[in-house]
């Protein structure tokens, strides 16, 4: 079961990475920056998210997380 819904992903991956390698050739004609280092580095921030740690700092410094209050917690109790 994990693995076929994985597979729907695939297309999407690959699309993406190409996409992202198309840019890396921008990037490589403007900066000097090799291509395949635009696509390394965003197949390393994919794996990076998965990361405890890295996942809960993006959570509370890039997209404001927080804790819940008192009276937030008590509203949410129920569900």
């Amino acid at each position: 079961m994990a693995i076929s819904v994985l597979a729907l992903h695939l297309p999407h991956t690959v699309v993406g990475l190409g996409a992202v390698t198309l840019l890396g050739f921008l990037v490589e004609s403007w900066t000097g920056l090799p291509a395949w280092a635009t696509a390394v580095g965003w197949l390393l921030s994919g794996a990076l998210i998965l990361h405890r740690s890295t996942e809960a700092f993006i959570a509370r410094h890039v997209l404001g997380y927080r804790p819940p209050s008192l009276a937030e917690q008590d509203q949410l109790a129920p569900s």
